[in-house]
């Protein structure tokens, strides 16, 4: 389990828990890890967005996610919200 905190210090904001989820006799059993915090380079997100899109223009390069990308994480979360509304797994076509 990754947490993602932007109120902790810059060496706190990213917490990796590796848990382990076994199952006994058909019930789920959680062996909790102790935090593993990651390092996470200081800067502004939404700055590097904006500078990124600034050089694509600019360069006219090919940028870090395109349009396909988000038609993909559209296809995840539309299965993921419908697999929880129906309570059942859904299957994906190959992405």
């Amino acid at each position: 389990m990754a947490v993602f905190d932007d109120t902790k210090p810059w060496n706190e904001k990213l917490a990796l828990y590796r848990h382990i989820v076994q199952t006994t006799g058909g019930l789920p059993s959680l062996e909790k890890a102790e935090v593993e915090y990651l390092e996470v380079p200081q800067s502004e997100p939404l700055k590097n967005e904006c500078q990124h899109f600034i050089n694509v223009v600019s360069e006219n390069t090919v940028p870090l996610t395109d349009g396909n990308e988000g038609l993909r994480v559209l296809k995840v979360l539309s299965a993921a919200s419908l697999s929880e509304s129906k309570n059942e797994a859904v299957r994906l076509a190959i992405l």
